[in-house]
């Protein structure tokens, strides 16, 4: 037997990150393949490269995922964030990297293969949702995140799903600007 420690086991998710995951109806093997993880304070701070924040950052740790794969950045969905006016405030922290389109890793298959259609949502999130939901429908697509389309300036979590088929050089794909909204990549 070795003397080595045993090396750190991957980071897992809580129990209740894994359940509200589930309760979207997101796949196991897609949030996996995610790799997000729940993350105290401690933790968050590490992984964003700064210490500023003094409230609490305990939450639900996204990878930026790349096109190739590779983290790119990091996102905290945080679980108690502070409230101002009746409004979340700071509910997603980021790293200092710079910002990054964030591409479903499961998905990431068919980045090369044009006949697969593209769909565009706002959130993480709604990436992995909606990609759930072209398993369940047995519909490739290509699925990115934009992290947001009001820059961090919506005051109302209240919006309608808004879906815009465009058609660039007659390649047709979807954007999804709601998150949670796999219903907004039908045809």
């Amino acid at each position: 037997m070795s003397s080595r420690a045993k090396p750190a086991r991957a980071p897992e998710l809580t129990e209740a990150h894994e359940e509200k995951l589930k309760k979207l109806r997101i796949h196991e093997h897609i949030y996996k393949a995610a790799k997000l993880q729940s993350v105290s304070t401690a933790q968050a701070n590490e992984h964003l490269g700064r210490n500023k924040w003094k409230g609490n950052l305990q939450g639900l740790m996204y990878p930026c995922l790349g096109a190739d794969g590779s983290a790119k950045g990091f996102r905290i969905r945080r679980d108690h964030p502070e409230i101002e006016d009746g409004e979340e405030k700071n509910k997603y922290v980021w790293s200092n990297d710079q910002p990054h389109l964030y591409f479903e890793a499961t998905s990431r298959q068919w980045l090369s293969d044009m006949s697969v259609p593209v769909a565009f949502v706002e959130a993480y999130t709604s990436a992995l949702a909606v990609r759930s939901w072209c398993e369940r429908m047995n519909r490739p697509y290509l699925v990115i995140a934009t992290a947001g389309c009001w820059g961090g300036t919506a005051r109302s979590a209240k919006r309608r799903t808004s879906t815009a088929n465009v058609s660039m050089r007659k390649d047709p794909f979807r954007i999804c600007t709601t998150s949670l909204s796999p219903a907004g990549v039908r045809r």
